[in-house]
């Protein structure tokens, strides 16, 4: 039940329109249970051969029809518009509990079942609204309307009409409960093709340069057929459920038909009250069905509801402390105190493994440290920790003498700027995506950090300039021209704190020497932490950070770390043993 009272908590707002929508389905009943009377006051005068009030009544007939329509079909606006506003809501309460989640939530949860959830699901989800204002209401309104007038004509003949009921109510309910079970796997489903899809479609390039394209294309056909084949078991479900549900009903029919000429035939009936009566039971139909089907469309909305409320209710692991403090302006100084990360929260647990373990280090403000080592040093995990993209799982980590994890978020990171090593641009202009790291700047600040970037002449050559379009992902740049727009944008943001993962690994001799002029001017007056795979480009740190399986190795500069003979010495002798 709890899951239908989020999905009606949306509407609260809205009361006003829900009273009208019940106002309307009031008088939607009222109009058809008032049209049987009338069927049978017709009938009458065509028996009888009377035709003194035969044009009143089909102008009342006439009239009461066409406000039936009207009162149906307002109802239906207000409902779709109440169902589409609440979808609107839920959407935009999903995506806003998104940007809110940590780096560790996007480890666990697909992106394609995060779609779906947030699309298909709550299209699911919205349905009740839709199921319940403008199907049970109305429908139940008429239903007790008109069987309360069958049983004024007469109480026998209503109780054999409805004695069906109980059966099609049980099946509604043994298919119902298969179909709730069977929507939960078509959605999972669904989401593994979504995400399947958004990744395939992603790196095409690189299905295309390892021949991959049948593979793939044979992945797409199995999930996709996975998927298909469930939909069919639910759309058989359903199907066998109207079967039975419909030749209940015309069996019902012909039994009252074969009944009710009986007790005509004893006088006990007449022919008039006969079709008002037959008028109520074709009134009835939908009514029934819609009832029938409630439970089906409740299930699969129940399952849908269930996958967005654990979306929604997943937890927010990084957020502000209830005294969180602001940084205005940050120093800059970064200590690390006896660190250890591990991205199993799982601790007391004997195969957790740490990819930091007892870090400790001072950055002074203004400091240039670069981070070396291996692949799975531990150089990335240590950059994610500083923005608090992850939570240290042992130790402090402070900035400016503050455990970070008492520092107001947007505080933090608005003074932090991060250039990855795997650049991404959104779908935009080039100055959209360069505003990025200041909305509010000026073009002429644009073009001065596009300058500094070393981005200035190719943007300047391009069509469009800097309103020319980068295309999905900024595919229409070639790879080095994307990491000079992300360094452009960390460059407007004016950071305290800037971290670079490779800065220059995607870049020519040439544009590599103009970047290093650029990240010398842009290194003064704030603390810089760099990632480097290529030793050349930190030569001028001032200190060396040597990691190794998530230790500190060594530290230096970098003529010490090379007389050392350390690990240091041989990333050296690796790169540049012979032309350094």
């Amino acid at each position: 039940m709890n899951v239908f009272l989020r999905t009606f908590s949306y509407i609260s707002k809205m009361k006003w329109l829900v009273v009208l929508s019940v106002i309307l389905a009031l008088l939607y009943s009222a109009s058809n249970m008032m049209i049987l009377p009338l069927l049978e006051d017709l009938s009458k005068e065509i028996s009888n051969k009377n035709f003194s009030n035969f044009n009143n009544h089909i102008r009342n007939a006439f009239i009461l029809f066409t406000l039936k329509t009207l009162f149906h079909h307002s109802q239906y606006f207000l409902v779709a518009y109440m169902q589409r506003i609440v979808k609107l809501t839920i959407q935009n309460d999903i995506y806003k509990k998104c940007v809110l989640f940590s780096q560790d939530f996007y480890t666990q949860w697909k992106t394609g079942d995060i779609v779906s959830r947030m699309f298909a699901d709550t299209s699911n989800m919205t349905n009740m609204i839709a199921l319940t204002f403008w199907e049970l209401i109305p429908q139940v309104l008429t239903l007790v309307g008109i069987v309360g007038y069958l049983v004024y004509l007469n109480p026998l003949l209503t109780l054999l009409s409805l004695i069906v009921a109980p059966v099609i109510i049980w099946l509604t309910i043994i298919w119902g409960t298969r179909l709730k079970r069977l929507t939960h796997q078509v959605q999972r489903k669904v989401g593994n093709l979504t995400h399947f899809t958004q990744e395939t479609l992603s790196n095409m390039k690189l299905i295309q340069a390892y021949t991959a394209e049948k593979t793939e294309s044979d992945r797409f056909n199995e999930l996709n057929r996975q998927n298909v084949f469930l939909e069919i078991k639910g759309i058989r479900l359903r199907s066998i459920s109207d079967v039975i549900i419909e030749l209940l009903q015309t069996f019902t029919m012909l039994f009252v038909l074969w009944y009710a000429g009986s007790i005509i035939a004893k006088g006990e009936f007449t022919g008039p009250q006969l079709i008002a009566y037959f008028g109520g039971i074709v009134f009835l139909i939908n009514p029934v069905i819609a009832l029938s089907k409630a439970h089906i469309s409740i299930q699969q909305a129940m399952a849908s509801t269930e996958r967005v409320d654990k979306l929604i209710n997943a937890p927010i692991l990084i957020k502000n402390s209830p005294d969180a403090v602001s940084l205005s302006p940050m120093k800059g100084i970064i200590s690390l105190k006896d660190i250890s990360f591990s991205y199993s929260k799982k601790e007391s647990s004997e195969n957790t493994q740490n990819v930091l373990n007892g870090m400790s280090l001072d950055i002074k403000e203004n400091e240039t440290i670069a981070l070396v080592g291996l692949s799975g040093a531990g150089k990335t995990t240590l950059i994610n920790l500083i923005p608090r993209f992850y939570d240290v799982t042992g130790g402090q980590l402070l900035i400016d003498g503050i455990d970070v994890k008492t520092i107001d978020l947007h505080s933090l990171r608005s003074q932090i700027a991060l250039v990855p090593q795997e650049d991404f641009l959104f779908q935009g202009t080039i100055l959209d995506n360069i505003k990025y790291g200041n909305k509010n700047a000026s073009l002429e600040e644009v073009e001065q950090a596009a300058e500094l970037a070393h981005a200035k002449e190719f943007i300047d050559k391009m069509k469009g300039k800097f309103n020319a379009h980068v295309g999905n992902q900024g595919r229409k740049l070639s790879t080095g021209q994307k990491q000079r727009i992300s360094f452009a944008r960390a460059v407007l943001k004016n950071p305290k704190v800037l971290i670079l993962d490779e800065p220059t690994s995607a870049l020519d001799s040439e544009s590599e020497k103009h970047i290093q002029q650029a990240l010398t001017k842009l290194m003064k007056n704030r603390t810089t932490i760099v990632i480097a795979h290529r030793l050349s480009t930190i030569r001028h740190a001032d200190r060396i950070v040597v990691l190794d399986k998530g230790k500190i190795a060594d530290i230096g500069h970098h003529d010490e770390l090379v007389a050392r003979e350390g690990i240091y010495k041989k990333l050296y002798d690796i790169q540049f043993s012979t032309n350094f």
